[in-house]
């Protein structure tokens, strides 16, 4: 290896350097823009209160029950719907729909069914799932109104 390219390989390592300086200096010359900062800011600070606010839901007791133990699928549905227009106009937020587990129909569970197709389909319900085994497990929906 002579001086020459020597030389040329120093210039060249001379250049990459110089390069990261230039461009620091240009991103330091335009700052973020603070309204897209502050909206990132507060799209972060919204979601963690809607989190919060799901695991205060989840982990809320039932504020209102139901019973549709005996009730014919039909008069169970009818019944069920006034219970949630009424939960609803009361502003309540997470109501027990006690449906029994079918121990005693022939044909298994009919109303935990016919029950968890409408809170699926209906507009006023948000997130469900089986209650706590202490209050009817699952014979039991917790469900969330929306």
């Amino acid at each position: 290896m002579n001086f020459g390219d020597i030389l040329d390989d120093w210039e060249k390592v001379k250049q990459k350097k110089s390069q990261k300086p230039v461009m620091e200096k240009y991103l330091e010359s335009y700052p973020p823009d603070q309204k897209v900062y502050r909206e990132k800011i507060a799209a972060e600070e919204d979601r963690k209160f809607k989190l919060e606010a799901r695991k205060h839901l989840l982990e809320m007791a039932p504020q209102k029950t139901i019973d549709l133990h005996g009730y014919t699928a039909q008069k169970a549905l009818e019944v069920l719907t006034q219970f949630i227009l009424e939960c609803k106009r009361e502003n309540l937020k997470k109501i027990l729909i006690i449906h029994g587990k079918g121990n005693h129909s022939s044909s298994g569970p009919v109303l935990q069914k016919i029950i968890l197709q409408y809170i699926q389909q209906c507009e006023l319900t948000g997130e469900y799932g089986f209650a706590p085994r202490n209050i009817g497990g699952r014979g039991a929906l917790w469900v969330i109104l929306r």
